[in-house]
């Protein structure tokens, strides 16, 4: 990841939720009735449509199935948001320093 000056990061990633409410929304279709239709809880679906819940495999294949939205698509969106979530975590970037620093250290060589 690149630093900039002014500590801006220039890309954030789409959640899957993002997507798919917006989908649901030009579709006209109720969540209740998506859930329903998808077999899964309301508050699975709602917490994915409001970013607070990560789309899993199974979660995207029921929503290929539902709606024709690509599986895959959604997995990786899931991915890269992750990874950028991930990577914005200051104390998890600072274990990976330190497993870096590690392996520099000639006495620490893996291989």
């Amino acid at each position: 990841m690149k630093a900039f000056a002014n500590n801006i990061i220039p890309f954030s990633p789409t959640h899957p939720g993002e997507v798919l409410k917006d989908e649901i929304e030009f579709l006209k279709i109720s969540q209740c009735k998506l859930a329903a239709q998808m077999g899964v809880s309301y508050s699975v679906l709602n917490g994915i449509l409001n970013l607070k819940r990560p789309v899993n495999v199974e979660f995207a294949l029921r929503v290929e199935a539902a709606l024709g939205l690509e599986a895959e698509m959604l997995i990786n969106l899931q991915t890269r948001y992750d990874i950028h979530t991930t990577r914005a975590n200051k104390d998890f970037m600072k274990k990976l320093k330190e497993i870096r620093k590690k392996i520099d250290d000639p006495f620490m060589k893996i291989f």
